[in-house]
């Protein structure tokens, strides 16, 4: 559902390729958001083959940096969902995960 209401308005799902522009757009959620934590869709998924991670429409590989934990070769958790903390904390990690693409989460469209 994300990606179709990106499409809607002329945009695709954000790819987060360099950590230069992760930080940046975490700095942009941060100053936008009161939430201390919130998930978003973005374009990642290992659909095509499992356990490949890539940016949809992009097809290149989606990077190391943002994982929060090793991604699982799940055939349920096939869509990447970025977790944002605006506040610090015990148990608090910014970063990315695999989930299932049925999950009602915001979502960053990028033109």
């Amino acid at each position: 559902e994300a990606r179709k209401m990106c499409e809607k308005k002329g945009a695709r799902l954000i790819s987060l390729q360099t950590e230069e522009k992760k930080d940046s757009v975490k700095s942009l959620l941060s100053s936008l958001s009161k939430r201390r934590r919130s998930e978003y869709w973005l374009a990642g998924n290992d659909i095509e083959e499992e356990g490949v991670w890539e940016w949809a429409r992009v097809g290149t590989a989606v990077p190391d940096f943002g994982w929060t934990e090793e991604p699982y070769n799940s055939p349920e958790e096939n869509c990447l969902v970025w977790t944002v903390s605006s506040s610090g904390g015990a148990g608090r990690r910014d970063g990315w995960h695999g989930s299932s693409c049925c999950n009602n989460l915001r979502y960053i469209c990028q033109v």
